[in-house]
């Protein structure tokens, strides 16, 4: 992607409260408490991925399915890349919504959602992606890569991801263009989105995904280096092209140290924008669930993503972590499940399983092994790839009904 303009530093935000000076959206008098007391566990949740909120039709069969499927909590994409998949006036609406209000005439599939599951009981999270903004080809006019590619994270050579080829991106286990977590107008500019939603929809709860760095090593902004310098007295880049000489002449423990406390620095950053979420949520309307996708490894979600997700629930920023254990290997969602366990409060943990990748048997019984181990609420991804619709999804809600007396 070609770069617009020159870019603009970036300021730094770790541990600044912004939410208070984010862009109010216009306030819908129909707003409404959601129907009745959230709780956070027991959650039997559902992601519905994007594309199956291009019909009114498609939108009454999920609800219809989720309902007999023993679902309790919709996690509906509402934020895919950059865009936005209900009518709003803080980011493009997704070229695929667009074309379905040409077929379908007018709706509101975030409304339509809300509407229709409530009236069942369920419960509906608006799921955002957070940073990843963008993955091949042209955005659309309006985009915030094409408005701003001045909030676009850069690698250690200063090379802007909209610059780098998906193909590359992709060789590297990076699933597209993300924005820069330590840019303050990035932070603004998310929490004009969450608050859009929370003043016009009766939503439960805002769920995060992407809410990291990518895999990528990126996030090497003249700010960024600026208040890492200014906290440590190194600069981060030399870190990278350095590294030999500093080994030599300061020992690799120190070395491993520094790059502790960089990885940690990032990690701040993508804290605040929780943080800032969080207060955005209790001031506009308290009592909403606040949860996030994670990667299921604490260790590498902090020092490879920057998504410090212990930290999130021990500390009450976050009320639920729905790590991602999409590996179709028992033995090792067996492993991700225990060390949730030992990290976090098992009530605060939703067990995310696959069902893409492997048979609903499959996927049901390491939901019941998590229901083993303590672990209550599980996430489902996603109905999109179901066959069996409400069928399939009864097998797995079944999963999680421990017999009487069985050890947990």
């Amino acid at each position: 992607m070609k770069k617009m303009r020159k870019r603009a530093a970036l300021m730094v935000v770790p541990a600044l409260l912004l939410w208070g000076s984010a862009p109010r959206a216009q306030t819908d008098s129909s707003v409404t408490a959601p129907p009745k007391t959230i709780r956070i566990v027991p959650v039997r949740a559902l992601w519905i991925v994007r594309d199956a909120l291009t019909s009114p039709a498609k939108v009454h069969k999920a609800v219809e399915d989720a309902a007999a499927g023993g679902i309790t909590d919709l996690l509906v994409q509402v934020r895919g890349r950059g865009d936005a998949w209900f009518p709003s006036e803080q980011a493009p609406i997704a070229p695929n919504l667009q074309a379905a209000w040409r077929n379908e005439g007018d709706f509101d599939p975030l409304q339509l959602f809300i509407q229709e599951a409530h009236a069942r009981g369920l419960r509906v999270h608006a799921w955002l992606n957070v940073y990843l903004v963008w993955s091949q080809g042209s955005p659309p006019p309006g985009h915030v890569i094409t408005q701003h590619p001045e909030w676009v994270s850069v690698n250690a050579n200063g090379v802007s991801m909209d610059e780098i080829s998906f193909r590359k991106m992709e060789a590297a286990g990076t699933e597209g263009v993300f924005l820069e977590p330590g840019n303050c107008d990035v932070v603004r500019h998310f929490l004009g989105v969450v608050d859009e939603i929370l003043t016009k929809y009766p939503v439960d709860g805002i769920h995060l995904d992407y809410v990291r760095y990518p895999r990528m090593n990126v996030g090497y902004s003249e700010a960024m280096r600026g208040g890492f310098i200014r906290k440590t007295g190194l600069d981060p880049l030399d870190l990278e092209s350095r590294r030999d000489r500093f080994e030599r002449e300061y020992g690799p423990q120190k070395v491993a140290d520094l790059d502790r406390q960089w990885h940690q620095f990032k990690a701040d950053q993508v804290t605040a924008l929780v943080r800032n979420v969080r207060g955005l949520m209790d001031s506009r309307r308290p009592g909403l669930v606040l949860s996030a996708a994670v990667r299921p490894d604490p260790d590498e979600a902090l020092y490879v993503f920057g998504q410090d997700w212990v930290q999130w629930v021990n500390q009450g920023w976050v009320d639920a972590v729905a790590p991602m254990m999409y590996s179709p290997s028992p033995s090792t969602v067996a492993k991700q499940t225990s060390e949730a366990l030992r990290r976090v409060p098992a009530d605060r943990v939703w067990a995310g399983i696959a069902i893409y990748n492997q048979s609903v048997n499959d996927a049901a019984a390491k939901i019941r092994d998590a229901r083993r181990k303590g672990i209550d609420g599980f996430a489902i991804f996603s109905y999109n790839a179901l066959d069996g619709g409400a069928r399939d999804l009864r097998k797995l809600t079944a999963s999680a009904a421990l017999a009487p007396g069985e050890p947990r």
